[in-house]
């Protein structure tokens, strides 16, 4: 029997390296290709940093201008107006803004948007530094979980900022008398408040007044509050002689309410927007609601000096 021949070493084929795909492809495209998935990084990387674009709209766009005017919260920049276009009914404007992403948060159903420009109201001259840096739009954040992007524009700056601790109180008045927006609501002669807004009753037989009181004035509010009108000067001639009552020269000027509890009363202080009466002076407003009053004549022969009403 004879047996098997095997190859020798030099009769055995050579390994032969596979060449790559990668290759085959001429050097003078890596260059290009690079190039190509930085651009493409960069660009997806200014859209996920762009934000989000919302729209505000307002009467008109006084002091507004694209690419310039700035969105501000809390005096930090948030976004800028990229667009101004008037609406197709033509009854007002339409402003565009892109809003950081990292503040979108901000954007719920009842946020509310102003325009900040110098303004001179009953409280004061505000939005002086406009003058050098240009108007803006500043933004008080709601307080709601519904998400929005189309907002309507307040056309003058809100008294009360949802971040303002406090509560609101409703009061009712025969007539407004020389309140006013922004007038102060005083408190043992401390400015505790004020007027955040009014409207006539339907009807015409009264005027809805709104007050918002700062923490912790609010706390005082009970149910033996009574609140008058501090407005001018309470001057009374008597036998007594002449009584001059007011709470300061600013409610002199513009106005102004102050309230406090009937003595003796002890209550427990009441929820926000209850309703009270705002009386004329503050000798309606003490007068003891719950005592029963009686009427009596007399008759004098003598003199009546020293006595009054």
């Amino acid at each position: 029997m004879t047996e098997p021949s095997h190859p020798g070493l030099d009769e055995l084929p050579s390994a032969v390296p596979a060449r790559s795909r990668w290759g085959r492809l001429p050097l003078i495209w890596i260059l290009p290709a690079v190039v190509v998935l930085a651009g493409a990084f960069v660009v997806i990387h200014e859209k996920l940093a762009q934000g989000i674009s919302i729209e505000i709209r307002f009467h008109n766009a006084e002091d507004l201008e694209t690419n310039k005017t700035k969105i501000r919260y809390k005096d930090v920049e948030i976004g800028e107006v990229t667009d101004i276009h008037v609406a197709k009914d033509r009854k007002e404007v339409v402003v565009t803004a892109m809003i950081h992403r990292d503040a979108t948060e901000y954007l719920v159903d009842d946020t509310r948007f102003w325009v900040v420009r110098p303004r001179v109201s009953a409280s004061g001259i505000t939005g002086l530094g406009t003058l050098v840096s240009g108007a803006y739009i500043s933004v008080d954040v709601g307080r709601l979980a519904i998400r929005s992007r189309r907002f309507v524009g307040l056309e003058v700056p809100p008294i009360v900022t949802a971040d303002l601790p406090g509560r609101q109180f409703i009061l009712h008045a025969d007539d407004l008398g020389s309140l006013s927006i922004g007038s102060l609501v005083f408190y043992r002669h401390i400015v505790a408040g004020q007027v955040v807004g009014y409207e006539l009753d339907r009807g015409g037989g009264g005027v809805t007044i709104k007050i918002f009181l700062d923490a912790p004035f609010d706390g005082f509010v009970t149910g033996g509050t009574r609140f008058w009108q501090a407005s001018g000067i309470d001057m009374s001639l008597s036998s007594d002689g002449v009584k001059l009552r007011t709470e300061s020269l600013t409610s002199i000027l513009q106005g102004g309410v102050t309230f406090r509890a009937l003595p003796g009363s002890a209550m427990a202080p009441v929820a926000a927007d209850t309703t009270f009466t705002l009386y004329t002076d503050e000798d309606r407003a003490m007068r003891p609601t719950e005592s029963e009053i009686r009427t009596f004549v007399m008759y004098f022969k003598g003199s009546l000096r020293g006595l009054s009403a």
